[in-house]
């Protein structure tokens, strides 16, 4: 009560005399404080509530086996699951991994691997990502988007900066970032011998359960297929307009009036849109799921400049670090001078996972230098 008390406003000289020739002064002053406490209490115990049912940790588990997920006294975070088969414990993994999402595990409880589905962060502008509840919510996502476990041991893990590729083609919510496509077939079963994930940012992979080993990594289908893909606001005036318009991929103006084929429609709002350019103009080819991420995070929209399938690709700049070398070609003359920077200290460029990154001397990936916006 004595906290309670402490919070209540202060009332002013008017209030204060009436309430000392009030006989119901003390009854009244009890009352309003017990009032303020308890409102107190349930805002505080509504807002805690609301923390944490921002944060996800399940575990799907087959027939026969009993798993509980293990979550994070500090953050409520997933970090950790527990497996038996009748008495006999199967697995136990504590401190593994830290995150919000789901644990999926195999028909023989040997394999399981954390999926961060439901990432409780943001998208800040230079296309980060920053998650919430962790150090005040200042510090970049060094999270891991898959973490594989066999027999209870980790076997690899990938960040989810590996995962998305092309970090603004997310979809953001004010508490949420979702990577992970619509398509999540895979996400109430248990884990078979392969997985197999989309992400919002059209990539496809495909992974060894009991290894964690990459199988394949390539675009999907929709990316292949779209010459262009733009996110914007649709609004008519006689033809349809879309503006302001977000590119996704291709070279898109800022604004464009687009024709739409019979048996296709498009209503106003903010979309997405997979288009065509021909001689008559901008057509529409198709509706892609949301990518609000690229309103959220406009700077990080061009991934031309740091796309490669091999070394070779990949250029060093001292100022822009690692990035395309036609790209480097094209733009060299607009990139500021510099001296030394990305250069200095022995790093290369190379290509990981068709993307332009840094590594120094020692052969570890180097940030600093690595995704740098003009």
């Amino acid at each position: 009560m004595r906290v309670c008390k402490r919070n209540l406003p202060k009332p002013s000289a008017a209030y204060r005399f009436w309430s000392l020739n009030n006989p119901m002064t003390k009854v009244t002053k009890t009352v309003t404080q017990v009032i303020a406490c308890a409102m107190s209490i349930l805002l505080l115990v509504s807002t805690t509530k609301a923390e944490t049912n921002d944060v996800n940790c399940q575990v799907v588990a087959p027939a026969g086996i009993t798993a509980r997920a293990l979550t994070d006294k500090k953050t409520s975070l997933c970090h950790g699951f527990s497996l038996k088969k009748g008495k006999r414990a199967l697995a136990h993994v504590e401190g593994g991994f830290l995150g919000s999402g789901m644990i999926l595990v195999s028909n023989d409880g040997e394999r399981a691997v954390f999926i961060q589905s439901w990432f409780f962060g943001r998208l800040r502008g230079d296309g980060n990502l920053i998650a919430s509840g962790l150090h005040h919510d200042a510090i970049p996502v060094l999270n891991d988007g898959l973490v594989f476990f066999y027999k209870g041991k980790k076997t690899v893990s990938y960040t989810m900066e590996e995962l998305i590729h092309r970090p603004n083609l997310v979809r953001a919510t004010t508490s949420h970032v979702q990577w992970l496509s619509e398509n999540r077939a895979f996400m109430g079963k248990p884990l078979g011998d392969t997985l197999t994930l989309e992400t919002s940012s059209f990539r496809r992979y495909r992974f060894s359960t009991r290894t964690g080993t990459m199988l394949s990594d390539e675009d999907t289908e929709a990316w292949n297929r779209c010459a262009y893909v733009a996110y914007g606001e649709v609004h008519f005036d006689r033809q349809p307009i879309m503006d302001p318009v977000f590119t996704a991929k291709g070279n898109i103006p800022n604004k464009i009036i687009f024709s739409v084929p019979p048996g296709l429609r498009v209503q106003p709002g903010y979309q997405t849109l997979c288009l065509d350019r021909r001689a008559s103009g901008w057509s529409v080819r198709g509706h892609l799921p949301t990518l609000n991420g690229l309103g959220v995070a406009p700077l990080a929209v061009d991934e031309t400049r740091y796309e490669c399938q091999q070394d070779a690709d990949c250029e060093l700049h001292c100022a822009a670090g690692a990035i395309n070398r036609l790209w480097f070609e094209t733009h060299r003359k607009n990139l500021r001078s510099c001296d030394g920077e990305c250069e200095a200290q022995g790093r290369e460029a190379v290509c990981v996972r068709r993307s332009c990154v840094v590594k120094n001397a020692s052969g570890r990936f180097d940030r600093a230098c690595t995704r740098r916006q003009p």
